[in-house]
């Protein structure tokens, strides 16, 4: 059973509660203390902290966090609103929905690689055709391919290594491939 010598238990009416040395073992551990308050709707919004170390905000719509109102967008270095891991890894997951990121420019930066995953697609730029430029600028680009434009403008897709050293000509190739895919061909 929970020591709750320490255990203190406030309500401020019916919404609003603050609950501390709660020896109640969750999850998370021992509560060193829980702030909720629930809406007439029983929406719920609690903040807790816990004594294995676990800190957290929860709550069952959305959550806003707004900085930088005074501040000034003139200034280059002025970071409004910073969240810092010290050790360890930093995670944002939507399990059910979209990660939206939107700003005048977007800067991902990192001290050694930056890597895109996905099982089905990447894509860059708008779908529409209005993105005007893609520019890559690197000492080295390498594209390794089975298939696609590219592949085939590089003469490196599994349809150009397959026939090489053969009588078959490049034109010829190049002929067959820009007829195999849906999207258009770069031998256009």
């Amino acid at each position: 059973m929970a020591n709750e010598q320490n255990h203190e238990l406030k309500t401020f009416g019916a919404q609003f509660l603050i609950d501390t040395g709660n020896g109640t073992m969750t999850h998370a551990g021992k509560t060193v203390f829980f702030i909720q308050g629930i809406s007439k709707d029983k929406i719920k919004h609690n903040v807790s902290f816990h004594e294995t170390g676990f800190a957290r905000v929860y709550t069952e719509r959305t959550l806003q966090v707004e900085s930088g109102v005074l501040g000034s967008s003139n200034e280059k270095d002025n970071i409004a609103f910073r969240q810092i891991v010290h050790n360890g890894h930093y995670a944002v997951n939507a399990d059910k929905g979209e990660i939206r990121l939107a700003a005048k420019n977007i800067i991902l930066e990192a001290s050694n690689e930056i890597t895109l995953k996905a099982p089905m697609k990447i894509q860059i730029g708008d779908p529409n055709g209005t993105t005007g430029d893609i520019q890559l600028e690197a000492k080295t680009v390498d594209v390794i391919t089975r298939g696609g434009n590219i592949g085939d403008l590089l003469k490196t897709s599994s349809l150009f290594s397959s026939f090489s050293g053969s009588f078959v000509s490049s034109s010829s190739l190049v002929s067959a491939a820009s007829k195999m895919y849906r999207r258009g061909s770069a031998f256009r």
